[in-house]
C-alpha cells in the first residue's frame, strides 16, 4: 500500500524516559518508509490525525493517556491501530513491593521472608484498594482494546493474554514481533567476564533481586541503565560488592559491553522481551530472562529461566548459563533470532494495515 499516510503516537515523555515502546515506533517507522509509506511520530496525549489513513497508538500502560490518544484519533475520524504492549502488572507491583521491603531486613532473615512472599497470591499482598485499583486498570486497558480497529501483538502470548485472560476475542489481531537494530559481530579472540545487565534500574527490571542472589559470587555485575529511582539504586549497591553502574554511553560502547560479557540477566517481572536481551543474544552473550513474559517465544529453548522473585532460582539460572558461556555458545540462539527484523516487523504492519483498509 505505497503512499499510505499513517501517523505513530507515542507517549509524551519520549524524550525523557527512551524504552522498547519507542524504539520500536521508531525502527517500525522507519522501515514502512522504506516501503513507501509517509509515517509521522508524534508524542502527544491529544495527537491531531485529521488527514492520516490510519494512526499507531503505541501502549495501554497508562491507561488515561492511551484514552486521550484514543479520543483525538476517533474526533478525527480516523482507523486506530494499537500496540498494546499490554500486561497485566498486578503481580509484579503487589510482589516488587514487598520483595524490596524484604531486600532492606538482616541478611539472615530475607530468604525466609521471600519464601512467604512467594507463597501468597498476589491480591494478598495489596491492601484493598490497591486491588480496586488494579481491576480498575486492567478494565480500562480493555475497554481500549476492545475499540481499536486493529491489534498488533508482539507476540502470541500477548494476545493470548488479552484476548483470553480478559475475554476480548478481538475480531482483528495480527501477531508482529519485535524486531532488532544490527549488532556488529565481536571481535575476535575477545574475552568475556562478568554479567550485564542492560535496562532502566527500577523495580520492573528486578536488578535488586539478581544482585542479591549473586551477593556471594565473586564475579563483576554491570547494570548499564538510567537511574530514576535513587533508593531502588541504593537497594541494588547494599548487596552488590562488584556492582558497577554505567548511565548513558553511545549505542557501540553498549555493544562493547555485550561483546565483553559473558551472560546478559534481565530477570524481569515482564518482557516483550527486552530488546536488550535480543541485542546480548546477537552479540554473543548467554541469556538469562525471567519466566512471567513473552520472553520465551523469542528465545526458545536456548536461554535460562528463572523466577524473579526466587534468588535461588535467578542465581541457578546465571550459574548454569555462565558455565555453558565458559565452555562456548553454539550460536543456535542468534541464528534463532535472524528472522526478527524490524524489516520484517514492518511488511507485517503493513499487511495488517491492508485487511483494516
Amino acid at each position: 500500500m505505497p503512499d499510505l499516510r499513517v501517523l505513530f503516537v507515542v507517549r509524551p515523555n519520549r524524550e525523557e524516559r527512551i524504552g522498547g515502546d519507542v524504539v520500536m515506533a521508531e525502527e517500525t517507522a522507519r522501515e514502512l518508509r522504506n516501503l513507501g509509506c509517509e509515517v509521522d511520530i508524534v508524542a502527544s496525549e491529544t495527537p491531531d490525525a485529521r488527514g492520516y489513513d490510519i494512526a499507531q497508538i503505541f501502549g495501554v500502560f497508562d491507561p488515561p493517556l492511551a484514552a486521550s490518544q484514543f479520543a483525538a484519533c476517533r474526533a478525527a475520524g480516523t482507523p486506530i491501530a494499537l500496540t498494546p504492549i499490554f500486561w497485566d502488572n498486578t503481580e509484579a507491583r503487589a510482589r516488587t513491593e514487598a520483595v524490596e521491603k524484604a531486600l532492606t531486613k538482616r541478611e539472615d532473615t530475607i530468604d525466609a521472608r521471600l519464601a512467604r512472599i512467594r507463597e501468597k497470591r498476589p491480591d494478598e499482598l495489596l491492601s484493598r484498594k490497591e486491588n480496586t485499583l488494579a481491576r480498575s486498570r486492567v478494565e480500562r486497558q480493555r475497554a481500549l482494546l476492545a475499540q481499536c480497529d486493529l491489534l498488533l501483538a508482539n507476540s502470541l502470548i500477548e494476545a493470548y493474554r488479552f484476548n483470553c485472560d480478559l475475554d476480548l476475542q478481538h475480531p482483528r489481531v495480527e501477531i508482529v514481533h519485535m524486531g532488532m537494530s544490527d549488532v556488529p559481530p565481536a571481535p575476535a579472540g575477545i574475552e568475556r567476564n562478568g554479567i550485564l545487565c542492560v535496562g532502566r534500574v527500577e523495580s520492573r527490571k528486578n536488578q535488586a533481586m539478581l544482585v542479591y542472589a549473586l551477593r556471594d559470587l565473586d564475579v563483576e555485575i554491570i547494570l548499564r541503565g538510567e537511574v530514576y529511582d535513587d533508593y531502588y539504586a541504593a537497594l541494588c549497591r547494599r548487596w552488590g560488592t562488584r556492582v558497577r553502574f554505567v548511565d548513558a554511553i553511545p549505542r557501540h560502547e553498549v555493544y562493547e559491553l555485550m561483546h565483553r560479557s559473558l551472560v546478559h540477566a534481565l530477570p524481569a517481572w515482564w518482557e516483550t522481551p527486552g530488546l536488550a536481551s535480543l541485542e546480548a543474544a546477537k552479540a554473543g552473550c548467554a541469556i538469562v530472562a525471567g519466566n512471567r513474559g513473552t520472553e520465551v517465544e523469542y528465545f526458545g529453548a536456548d536461554a535460562w529461566y528463572c523466577d524473579p522473585g526466587n534468588p535461588e532460582s535467578i542465581r541457578s539460572a546465571v550459574v548454569n548459563a555462565m558455565e555453558q558461556a565458559r565452555k562456548g555458545l553454539d550460536g543456535a540462539l542468534a541464528a534463532r533470532l535472524n528472522q526478527f527484523t524490524w524489516a520484517e516487523a514492518a511488511k507485517k504492519t503493513l499487511a495488517a494495515y491492508a485487511r483494516v483498509l
